[in-house]
């Protein structure tokens, strides 16, 4: 059975039509405001990124800076020990020194 326009009231349509404006009216600028929101997400995310893909640089370059001075102390540390084995090798020199010059 079809509808004929004359079976429904002018007053049903005119609430009808008023519904669909106003839930037009309403959702739109929402979407538009979802769609800002979403952007500005977007844009945070992108930059919250950036500022990790900087945070990883640093702390490569930070642990490339200490492997490097661990290895300047290791250098150090063998030098030191070289160092004293130099020093207790001249202090056994002048002790055997000392014994002979007591000797005579």
């Amino acid at each position: 059975m079809m509808l004929d326009s004359a079976m429904i009231p002018k007053s049903v349509i005119g609430r009808i039509a008023s519904f669909l404006f106003l839930v037009c009216v309403v959702c739109m600028p929402l979407q538009a405001k979802d769609k800002r929101n979403i952007e500005a997400v977007n844009a945070d995310i992108e930059r919250l990124q950036k500022t990790l893909v900087q945070i990883r640089g640093q702390q490569s370059q930070e642990q490339k800076a200490l492997e490097d001075s661990d290895k300047q102390i290791a250098l150090l540390l063998k030098n030191i020990r070289s160092g004293k084995q130099m020093l207790d090798t001249e202090q056994k020199k002048l002790e055997e020194l000392a014994a002979e010059k007591k000797f005579w």
